[in-house]
C-alpha cells in the first residue's frame, strides 16, 4: 500500500518558486495498476522520484507498507529502495562493465544476500542473454525487467 499525505515539491522561492506537486493525497492499493500522465513539465517526474524514495518532499508524508519513507535516514532509505522499490530510469543506468547476471542481481549483492540462482537459471531469457555475457542496447530492458521479476518481489517505478 503506498499513500501520500498533503505531500509538495517546491523548487526555488520568490518570483523563481516553482510548485512541482501540490499537495497530493492519494492511496495506492497492492495489485493497482497506475499511469501518471500530463504535459512536459507538470511534476510527473518528480512525483515519481518523491514516491521512489530518490527525492524528499518539501511537506507532507509518504508511506510504503506502513513505513514512513520521508522519516528514514540516507542509509535506511538507500536499504529501502533496494529491497522495496524497482526503478527503471528512462536511459537505465546499467553498469557496463558488470555481466547481464552481475547487474540482475547487484542490489541484492549489496545486501549481502545471495541471489536466488534457481530463479536466475528457471528463466529462459535471462539463459540467452547470458550467452554474450554483455550487454547490448536490444537487452537492457529485458535485463531490468528480469531483474524486478526474478530477484525481487518489488513495486515498480518507471521514470
Amino acid at each position: 500500500m503506498l499513500i501520500t499525505q498533503d505531500l509538495t515539491k517546491i523548487y526555488g522561492s520568490g518570483a523563481g518558486e516553482v510548485v512541482a506537486v501540490n499537495h497530493l493525497t492519494c492511496a495506492i492499493s497492492d495489485g493497482d495498476f497506475v499511469s501518471i500522465i500530463g504535459k512536459s513539465g507538470c511534476g510527473k517526474s518528480t512525483l515519481l522520484h518523491l514516491l521512489a524514495g530518490l527525492d524528499r518532499p518539501t511537506s507532507g508524508k509518504i508511506y510504503f507498507n506502513d513505513t514512513d519513507i520521508c522519516s528514514l535516514s540516507q542509509d535506511k532509505l538507500a536499504k529501502f529502495r533496494r529491497r522495496e522499490i524497482g526503478v527503471i530510469y528512462q536511459f537505465y543506468n546499467l553498469l557496463p562493465i558488470l555481466s547481464v547476471e552481475e547487474n540482475i542481481t547487484l542490489p541484492v549483492r549489496l545486501d549481502y544476500k545471495k541471489p536466488d540462482k534457481d530463479k536466475l537459471e528457471a528463466n529462459k531469457t535471462i539463459t540467452v542473454i547470458k550467452k554474450t555475457d554483455n550487454i547490448i542496447p536490444t537487452d537492457v530492458e529485458r535485463v531490468l525487467f528480469l531483474f524486478f521479476l526474478i530477484v525481487v518481489s518489488v513495486s515498480l517505478v518507471s521514470i
